[in-house]
């Protein structure tokens, strides 16, 4: 998806869906899930995913300071 974001004239900001995984009661999954919504690049106990640096270049590369 970056790339696509990179080469899109016209395209002046992005922003991750989400930062940081959080618990839904309607994500239930008994064996992945377990009521956490785990899209985010951030883990429940803090620890950054390889989103997170994938994203943190991402936005170096475009010159953000991050």
């Amino acid at each position: 998806m970056l790339k696509v974001i990179d080469t899109t004239p016209g395209c002046v900001g992005v922003s991750p869906w989400l930062l940081k995984d959080f618990r839904s009661p309607r994500r239930w999954h008994g064996r992945f899930q377990q009521n956490w919504n785990r899209k985010g690049v951030i883990a429940p106990d803090g620890a950054r995913k390889l989103a997170f640096s994938a994203l943190r270049d991402f936005y170096r590369k475009k010159g953000a300071q991050v």
